[in-house]
């Protein structure tokens, strides 16, 4: 995942237009990208928290919300809309995945203009508004849903479904009404089932999935009180990763706004991690390395020759899902990785002078292609030992065992160490 400004947003979605369709979490993706747009900064809490409001940081309530019935009733409706010279973002609040109204959504997207990213999700209120056979119904839908996408939207439109995120072992929400209190219990589970299904539906009609709940299963202390919705962070979290999601569908490169510092020894590192600052082991300290916004005054650059840093992931590997090719991708030059070995300067990276914003006039975002190795050649550059990444086994971890004289009991089979020996 990268790191987007205002001005790396702009610069990707220029002339585009781009349709999110979904719930209350999907309308904070859409707010979180509306405030981007328009500067460094994140969203209110009550922004997030509000819905239906005629107006939202410039856009345009279309349709529903306050023009009609606020709601939590399954006819509840929201369409809203920012609009600039140059970038165009609709949102459409839905709680099914399919239905009539899905079809009128499909005729608006039918017309021109037609959009070149959807970005979709709906689950919640499928599996737990529609009676007790919510979960059938909700796959048929999914496969009739993407159905009409094929026959709908052009070939070169990015479809993009994000996974429902993880709630919490007791929610509330507007989707669970007392008398669904009773899914509570199993709610977990059936999200899960319902991403792995989702997962191979949208997969199979050729189209991308960003797996929030894999990217998002370690970030639950964003999660607000209700237990199904996120904090201001966690949806500029989502932005980033549905940023750099298109970025690499597209065949660009990643901004990025990172540099690499090396932190000096302090008085407690031992003697040979100041000489030799290349030894690392799984036992010893971590070495004295951070990486620091370029936008920080920091007064120590260490010159990148000799750092392994890592390099990136496959899509599959970054996102949980696949990345569809790109359609109007330039192309695509192997010259252009990243090279760690140039000359480091102070706010230099890969060439790039970031402590002014000429940079922004510069085209940054060529694709890069990430060398893959199934990871073990990842993890060496971090400068953690392959040998920790090893498959288990169970003799072995006896054997080491016993060189450790430690207690161990693995399967049954009770391994002393020679201390412990009678």
């Amino acid at each position: 995942m990268a790191i987007f400004l205002a001005d790396d947003m702009k610069k990707l979605l220029h002339n585009k237009f781009v349709v999110i369709i979904g719930d209350s979490i999907q309308r904070g993706i859409y707010k979180d990208m509306v405030v981007l747009l328009q500067g460094n900064r994140y969203l209110q809490e009550g922004q997030l928290k509000a819905k239906g409001e005629f107006h939202f940081e410039g856009d345009v309530l279309v349709e529903g919300g306050r023009l009609g019935e606020m709601t939590n009733k399954l006819n509840y409706r929201e369409v809203r809309q920012y609009r600039t010279d140059h970038h165009l973002i609709r949102f459409y609040f839905t709680t099914r995945s399919y239905s009539d109204y899905m079809e009128t959504i499909l005729a608006d997207l039918a017309d021109e203009p037609q959009p070149d990213v959807l970005i979709m999700n709906s689950c919640l209120w499928d599996i737990t508004r529609y009676g007790p056979s919510s979960v059938p119904m909700y796959k048929k839908n999914l496969k009739k849903l993407f159905g009409r996408f094929k026959e709908v939207l052009p070939e070169q439109t990015l479809v993009i479904w994000n996974t429902t995120l993880p709630v919490a072992n007791s929610v509330r929400g507007g989707f669970l009404i007392p008398e669904v209190e009773f899914k509570n219990e199993t709610l977990r589970l059936d999200i899960l089932e319902a991403n792995y299904y989702a997962r191979d539906v949208v997969v199979s009609h050729g189209y991308d999935v960003l797996d929030m709940h894999y990217n998002f299963r370690y970030q639950l202390q964003r999660r607000v009180k209700d237990g199904v919705h996120w904090n201001q962070e966690a949806h500029r979290r989502m932005t980033n990763l549905l940023l750099s999601h298109i970025t690499e569908a597209w065949g660009y490169k990643l901004p990025r706004h990172v540099l690499p510092v090396n932190i000096p020894p302090q008085h407690d590192t031992p003697r040979q991690y100041q000489s030799n600052p290349n030894i690392h082991s799984f036992t010893d300290p971590p070495r004295p390395v951070r990486y620091v916004n370029s936008s920080w005054p920091h007064h120590h650059h260490a010159s990148p020759v000799g750092l392994n840093l890592p390099t990136g992931l496959t899509p599959e590997e970054r996102y949980g899902g696949p990345i569809g090719k790109p359609v109007f991708a330039e192309p695509l030059d192997n010259n252009l990785q990243c090279n760690f070995q140039i000359s480091f300067q102070p706010n230099m990276f890969n060439g790039v002078d970031f402590s002014s914003r000429d940079y922004l006039s510069q085209n940054y975002l060529p694709n890069i292609q990430h060398a893959w190795d199934g990871g073990r050649n990842r993890l060496v550059q971090r400068g953690w030992p392959a040998e920790r990444y090893t498959p288990y086994d169970i003799q072995q971890r006896v054997a080491q065992a016993q060189n450790r004289k430690i207690s161990v009991n693995v399967g049954g089979y009770h391994a002393r160490g020679r201390h412990n020996r009678r």
